[in-house]
């Protein structure tokens, strides 16, 4: 007959507290032990405290009951047969892998080496006999609180990691878009060099590039501040504005304020995009530049001592309201074989190993040097590579180079990607006037030849429909309105003081009114397009400015080939009224169906 103990006597006075014993009941405990006599005084004083208790008699069969049953603490003894303690703890412990199950050492043994082996063996506390009940239960809850802590880590670690399996999902799926906007697919214009190396999976810089309508070409090279999905989601709007505004005729000056506002709507406080925007014509004779935040942008000539540069005179887009914007331009004529140089400043800060930079004036003279243009942008790689060696990129690096020179220009992709007109010709006509403060602020020209292209279908035509209006609008305006001279474009400081003329010329415009008529018919296998534009200005002598200026392939001016290249894509071409009315009709053919759907 077992003899009542000091702990059996301890255990009987101990006060329960019933709310404590109801929430122990969801609570298992594990008792190894091979002793009898402490399993019952065990299993009898933690009882009354409401916990529910597991047996084992030694280390081995507490390995299958904690197997089974995954208890929430274990009480362990030391020597047992079959398997000890520190062996059964080891063995649970590693089982336990990301799941905590605390062990509490209760022994007679007093030697520090053999407690200290306890916590060795992956026993998280330990308690010598005799103890107190009190003290039992104190250090049962000090570990149930530390399991608990551990497993709401595990908790808040297993939804971080499904978070971040999240994130990094997102980051792929905005890198393949990225990516295929900017791919050679899309950067493949036939006349450009670019470099884009990012310094973490997304990239911050972006480069894009785009044909108008009338066969110019646009080009944007951003620089976001930050990283990541933000810089990520800002490509992707500053690429849809980019895209689809150039591709329906509008300039740089009215795609910079729309970039500008998008990214106002959707970037945090202290987010921008310091950007580039270079407009060709179709000619390539000239740049229209536009530099908001990034470096210095090079023209080089074909030889090393021709070299201009636009530096940056605007802030960044996304950190005025449009309202302070400034989208003033700076038009540089070109000849043929001039180099455009566009760069982030990950270009310039680029560092070796002795944590040098690049800079600018490393920069600069490998412009300046490199007498083979057509080597210019690999030598430029390769000495920017060759500097910085092994040292690990800083920063997101991206470098264009616009070769102006219009033979060079690809033009398979717009051939294969312009949709055929399936539409039936129909009979319509639309009138509409605008005053001067709508000529001021708005360019009538693009929606009007997306409303044209979208009524009849007319999508492969888009470019000669572009030409034509732009051309008799851009006359009426320039001549009819502004009362402008042509003759000023014969030399560069006079072509500049042209633009300038415009520019002022426009927001001084007070009274005026240009009205358009267009009437369509079928007629053959396609349609008649009459164009009539006229307006109450003072007009221009039409026939006498023509009669003096070569024809249209003899023709290397800066100006004077409007007119003729409208009569060259027209059937009809008349004007009236001294330049006040003009009318132009314009015959389309529907193209034979070769697989493209309009």
């Amino acid at each position: 007959m077992h003899t009542a103990t000091a702990e059996d006597r301890s255990a009987e006075k101990v006060t329960i507290d019933p709310d404590d014993s109801r929430r122990n009941q969801s609570i298992t405990l594990l008792i190894v032990d091979d002793d009898s006599v402490n399993r019952i005084v065990l299993k009898g004083t933690l009882s009354k405290f409401g916990y529910n208790i597991l047996i084992a008699e030694d280390g081995k069969l507490a390995l299958d009951v904690f197997r089974k049953n995954k208890p929430d603490l274990i009480l362990m003894d030391i020597m047992m047969p079959n398997m000890d303690g520190y062996t059964a703890a080891a063995i649970i412990k590693k089982e336990c892998e990301n799941n905590y199950t605390p062990i509490l050492f209760i022994t007679a043994m007093i030697d520090e080496n053999a407690l200290a082996k306890c916590v060795e063996a992956g026993g998280d506390d330990f308690l010598v006999k005799p103890y107190s009940p009190v003290i039992l239960k104190a250090r049962i809850d000090a570990l149930l609180r530390t399991r608990d802590i551990y497993r709401q880590k595990q908790e808040q670690h297993e939804i971080l990691s499904l978070y971040q399996q999240e994130i990094r999902h997102d980051l792929d799926i905005a890198e393949r878009i990225l990516s295929k906007i900017s791919s050679e697919d899309t950067l493949d214009t036939g006349n450009i060099n670019y470099y884009l190396s990012p310094m973490e999976q997304l990239n911050g810089d972006i480069i894009f590039t785009a044909r108008k309508p009338d066969g110019g070409q646009q080009f944007l090279l951003g620089d976001f501040t930050g990283h990541g999905l933000g810089a990520a989601i800002g490509g992707l709007v500053v690429f849809d504005v980019f895209k689809t505004m150039t591709a329906k005729g509008f300039s740089i000056l009215q795609i910079i304020p729309e970039i500008n506002r998008k990214l106002r709507e959707i970037l945090p406080t202290g987010r921008f995009l310091a950007a580039g925007l270079v407009e060709l014509d179709a000619e390539h004779t000239v740049a229209t530049i536009w530099n908001g935040g990034l470096p210095d942008i090079y023209i080089r000539g074909a030889e090393p001592d021709v070299c201009r540069t636009v530096t940056s005179r605007h802030l960044p887009l996304g950190v005025l309201e449009n309202s302070e914007l400034d989208v003033t331009t700076e038009r540089v004529l070109l000849t043929r074989g001039d180099r455009i140089f566009l760069y982030s400043d990950g270009v310039t800060e680029a560092q070796n190993s002795a944590q040098e930079f690049f800079s600018e004036d490393r920069l600069q003279q490998c412009i300046y040097a490199e007498s083979e243009t057509d080597q210019l942008f690999h030598t430029l790689l390769e000495n920017i590579k060759e500097f910085c060696g092994d040292s690990p990129q800083r920063d997101d690096i991206s470098l264009l180079e616009i070769i102006c020179d219009p033979s060079r220009v690809r033009t398979d992709e717009e051939a294969n990607s312009r949709t055929k007109s399936h539409i039936t010709a129909t009979t319509w006509n639309l009138g509409f006037s605008v005053n001067a403060d709508t000529i001021k602020q708005t360019d009538i020209i693009p929606p009007l030849v997306q409303m044209i292209v979208d009524v009849q279908g007319l999508h492969h035509c888009r470019q000669q429909l572009y030409l034509i209006l732009s051309e008799l609008y851009s006359n009426i305006l320039e001549h009819g309105l502004l009362d402008l001279d042509s003759r000023l474009k014969s030399h560069p400081d006079g072509f500049i003081e042209y633009y300038e003329q415009r520019k002022d010329g426009l927001n001084q415009l007070v009274e005026g009114t240009v009205s358009f008529n267009l009437e369509h018919v079928p007629c053959d296998q396609g349609g008649k397009l009459t164009l009539h534009m006229c307006h109450d200005g003072d007009g221009f002598d039409v026939e006498s400015t023509q009669s003096l200026l070569p024809g249209l392939n003899e023709n290397i001016k800066q100006y004077g080939r409007g007119i003729k290249l409208v009569q060259s894509l027209s059937q009809r071409m008349e004007y009236e009224d001294f330049g006040r009315s003009v009318e132009v009709e314009y015959v389309w053919e529907n193209q034979k169906k070769t697989g493209i759907e309009s």
